[in-house]
């Protein structure tokens, strides 16, 4: 579990900057994205029943000052306040994800991504696995996003991400925990 996140810096260094020169058609403007998603995450874990409900805000911003192309890089904020099904009492889990989106348009109303990201997090469960409290969320997800209306700027966000959530051995035990997600939002462009 720790190698997962002594790799991940790297990991997204790459994809940053063998990502950032992707250049094609350009459109007027700077991407811009603000939205909200919903979702639910299965256990990877044999023998850990920790089942995320998310509940989340989503801002994203082009990293480039140039005009929007056809592949583009930005960066996200995602602020999470999460219900957490476990083996006793619901409990809960709340924070924030920072990384990098790399987006491909496939057509004026269809975008793909792919996303890397980590970020604070606090949870209440107390799990033979993990500790409570303080600890990392590392985040590995792919996406569509569907314009909804060709007159409204509402796009529909369908995500698949695998999480892994650990407090870097700040506090014992810390044998993480994995989950795989699904995920839907909208997202408003400007």
């Amino acid at each position: 579990m720790i190698a997962f996140q002594i790799y991940f810096v790297p990991v997204a260094l790459l994809l940053f900057f063998f990502t950032s020169g992707a250049a094609a058609q350009e459109s007027s403007h700077r991407f811009k994205s603000t939205g909200v998603f919903t979702g639910i995450g299965f256990e990877t874990d044999p023998g850990i029943h920790y089942r995320p409900f998310f509940f989340g805000g989503d801002l994203c911003f082009q990293l480039s000052k140039k005009k929007r192309a056809k592949g583009f890089l930005t960066w996200y904020l995602e602020p999470q306040f999460n219900a957490v099904a476990t083996e006793g009492a619901t409990e809960m889990e709340f924070g924030t994800n920072i990384g990098i989106r790399n987006y491909m348009e496939l057509s004026p109303r269809l975008f793909f991504y792919q996303m890397l990201g980590t970020g604070p997090h606090f949870i209440t469960a107390r799990l033979r696995r993990q500790a409570p409290g303080f600890l990392f969320s590392d985040n590995l997800a792919v996406g569509f996003l569907k314009q909804v209306n060709k007159h409204n700027p509402i796009f529909l966000n369908v995500q698949i991400r695998q999480r892994h959530i650990s407090n870097a051995s700040l506090k014992q035990p810390n044998g993480g925990i994995d989950n795989f997600n699904v995920l839907l939002g909208i997202s408003k462009f400007r």
